[in-house]
């Protein structure tokens, strides 16, 4: 064996002249080859003034005195050159780039690009790596910087961190006296989670982001300590009491919960859903002040606030036609019985004829429930042509200061005594009018709840004068000849005559009656009259006969 194996250094033959160059020779290649340095790499022409003992490490195809050297090491020694095949675990520090390269047999690369260093199991900067942090630094600052085009990189930047089942964790985890306080990432699933901790031990999730759809969620929450709040008042935001629930605190309260389809301010119940079903809109307090809504307008015109009610048989957004009696709007006023909310009073319009383009006529209804019933009855109506109406105004109080015609919706009518209203202009028949004194005038105690119980009245019975002369007497319909409409027709809350009513005597008109008696006075007058003439003229022939 002529060399070493490792560095191809010559060995001493026995009886070998001139054993001083061969020994020479070997010291001058451990010079070259121990600690390598070259000059630079992938060089291809042999530099115009080289350095005695400078070694550059020979691109794939050198031309000139280093032709055919591909990959070798040329070193400059006595003038001329002298080359050296590396072997693989060879590590060379490239001077120009300031690299460490080693050769892996075939080619060199950067000792950082792979190798020894890509099969370490700990590594440490600035402090000692252990079995839990395998990969551990100490230091101040760190900076992770994008490799340039023009460096051989794109420009971008990229940490990729990954991890084996979606059941597992990947995360960055930050921490303070090396105890947990913060954390983000994909904790035990795949979506990332934002959290934190005040003792390492209890975590509470703050936000989450949905891996299959990207949405966005808060954790719950409390009045107290919403899930978002605004800086520097941390009990006055967002909440998430329940599903399907968003609630709005203020001050560590909550004052507005929105539930599916409804808003309540001022509670966190929805009405009793026996009265209210539907409600969209609730408010509740437990003083004057926090249980109203006010609505305002200051402009320096004459419009006001207000609050509009708007009916349509199209979806949201159409139009369609309302029809005849169909319902425009309400407002109920219910009152708690103690067991649930009822009907008290409402205030209702509706369509009272057909609407047309600029044109929607309609009537306004007051309707009260009375004693013993949650059904309110109606009481007052104003039509659309003006008409005002009592449609269920009793006519049976006897200190009643107006009468009503029963007979004709009770209807509040005006008396019209002009000629000019009336045709067949004739004199009274005398025997109608001494019907009237076939009446027989009574004393009675009113049965209307109006009137006082402790008084006595005196009047006709409507029945007896109804007999004498049914014009005499006002007419109309009792309570027990009406029927109750569904609640889902257009006219719910409203009554309509049974097919089988009948009208029936209900209030003496008075004022007819005092027409009767001054035709019964009058010819009670004229016949007074004519006795006293008679009289008169019999006075003197009793004078003579004396």
């Amino acid at each position: 064996m002529p060399a070493t194996l490792r560095l191809a250094l010559p060995f001493l033959a026995a009886g070998q002249a001139q054993k001083h160059v061969t020994h020479n020779d070997a010291l001058m290649d451990l010079d070259a080859l121990v600690q390598l340095r070259v000059a630079a790499r992938d060089a291809l022409s042999p530099p115009l003034a080289p350095v005695e003992g400078e070694i550059w490490l020979l691109g794939a195809v050198p031309l000139g005195d280093w032709a055919g050297q591909g990959g070798h090491l040329a070193e400059r020694r006595d003038g001329g050159w002298t080359f050296h095949a590396p072997r693989a675990g060879w590590i060379a520090w490239v001077a120009d780039e300031q690299v460490l390269l080693i050769f892996d047999g075939s080619a060199w690369r950067g000792v950082l690009d792979g190798g020894a260093l890509a099969l370490l199991t700990r590594f440490g900067l600035g402090t000692t790596p252990d079995a839990t942090n395998p990969f551990a630094a100490k230091l101040n600052k760190a900076l992770w910087t994008a490799r340039g085009v023009g460096e051989g990189g794109d420009g971008d930047l990229r940490i990729t961190l990954n991890k084996e089942a979606a059941g597992g964790v990947l995360s960055l985890l930050f921490q303070s006296g090396y105890s947990g306080r913060a954390e983000i990432g994909l904790v035990g699933d795949n979506d990332l989670q934002f959290r934190v901790s005040a003792d390492g031990s209890l975590w509470q999730e703050g936000l989450r982001i949905d891996a299959a759809t990207g949405a966005l969620r808060l954790r719950a929450g409390s009045a107290a300590a919403p899930a978002l709040s605004p800086a520097g008042d941390s009990n006055t935001g967002l909440v998430f009491p329940a599903a399907d629930t968003v609630a709005i605190s203020t001050g560590g309260s909550e004052n507005l919960r929105i539930l599916p389809g409804q808003v309540l301010i001022g509670t966190q119940t929805s009405l009793d859903p026996s009265q209210a079903p539907s409600a969209r809109f609730q408010v509740a307090g437990t003083a004057s002040g926090n249980a109203s809504m006010a609505l305002g307008r200051y402009s320096a015109n004459s419009a006001s606030a207000s609050f509009n009610f708007v009916k349509s048989r199209a979806a949201p957004g159409g139009h369609a036609a309302v029809a005849t009696g169909d319902q425009l709007g309400a407002i109920h006023f219910d009152g708690d019985t103690g067991a649930a909310f009822e009907l008290g009073a409402r205030i209702s319009a509706s369509a009272d004829g057909t609407p047309a383009a600029g044109s929607m006529p309609s009537r306004l209804s007051f309707a009260t429930s009375p004693s013993g019933s949650a059904a309110p009855v109606e009481r007052l109506r104003i039509a659309a042509d003006g008409r005002v109406s009592f449609p269920s105004v009793a006519t049976t109080a006897a200190a009643a200061n107006a009468v009503l015609d029963s007979a004709t919706g009770n209807s509040l009518l005006r008396s019209t005594s002009s000629r000019r209203y009336k045709r067949d202009v004739t004199p009274l028949d005398p025997a109608a009018a001494e019907r009237v004194l076939d009446l027989v005038p009574v004393r009675y105690r009113s049965a209307a709840p109006q009137d006082r119980a402790e008084w006595s009245w005196y009047g006709l019975l409507a029945e007896d004068v109804a007999a004498v002369d049914p014009r005499l007497v006002h007419w109309g319909y009792q309570d027990d000849q009406y029927e109750a409409l569904p609640d889902d027709s257009a006219e719910a809350g409203r009554r309509r005559l049974l097919p089988d009513a009948q009208l029936r005597p209900d209030a003496v008109q008075y004022d007819r009656l005092s027409v009767l008696l001054i035709d019964v006075v009058r010819r009670q007058r004229a016949a007074i009259a004519g006795l006293a003439a008679r009289v008169e003229a019999l006075e003197p022939q009793a004078g003579r006969g004396s």
